[in-house]
């Protein structure tokens, strides 16, 4: 068991100390990529997968020099590594790690399929990461699942996509929101003003002005 831990311990380290190269322009995007679709896969414990497919997720979004042709190759390893997933946690993480790809387009159609998984903590992670990707086109398809009909999670994880994403298409939708459900309330209310929009200053006002839980009227402030 010692020698799992440090060898866990090890392969954490060659992640950091990889990102660590990269910031500090000792590696280049390219190499990092071809080194981080192998270790998606191949890396010897879950944490380790996940951590290369975080990385893997900044360089498909562009970040730490990345150009748009090694960001696609990101992409391309993503959908590997969760073609690979065979549990759920790793179906999540690599969701996860796909919405730090901001409007990679090659992640774009895995993830409006996610959106409908049976399972609905997939779902959910599928929804956080579609406001990570910020496109458009899926703002329809995360607003359906602001409605009575979806379940609680699902439904929070939409509205806090939406905001992520600065849906201007859902703002009707977050309004009345604000003064239902408190949980729902300081979410919408928080969406609201990732958006950057004046209906989440009349939003917060009116809020204000009733006596509603302390959760609700901290995120109206």
């Amino acid at each position: 068991m010692a020698a799992c831990t440090l060898a866990r311990m090890s392969d954490e380290r060659t992640v950091r100390a990889l990102r660590a190269r990269l910031e500090h322009g000792e590696a280049t995007a390219a190499q990092a990529v071809a080194t981080l679709a192998a270790w998606a896969v191949e890396a010897p414990t879950r944490m380790t997968r996940l951590d290369a497919c975080q990385l893997l997720g900044d360089l498909a979004g562009r970040a730490l020099g990345a150009e748009w042709e090694i960001a696609e190759r990101a992409a391309f390893a993503l959908l590997e590594a969760a073609r690979l997933a065979d549990t759920a946690a790793d179906r999540r993480g690599v969701i996860a790690a796909m919405g730090r790809g901001f409007r990679n387009i090659w992640l774009l159609p895995f993830m409006h399929r996610r959106l409908s998984d049976r399972d609905p903590t997939v779902a959910a992670a599928a929804l956080r990461a579609a406001g990570g990707l910020g496109f458009p086109a899926l703002e329809a398809a995360v607003a359906a699942f602001v409605s009575e009909a979806a379940p609680r999670e699902l439904r929070r994880a939409a509205i806090a996509a939406l905001g992520r994403m600065g849906a201007m298409t859902a703002i009707e939708r977050l309004v009345p929101l604000v003064l239902g459900e408190p949980g729902e309330a300081a979410a919408a209310l928080a969406a609201l003003t990732e958006i950057r929009t004046p209906a989440a200053r009349d939003a917060a006002l009116t809020v204000l002005e009733h006596d509603l839980e302390p959760e609700v009227q901290i995120a109206a402030v």
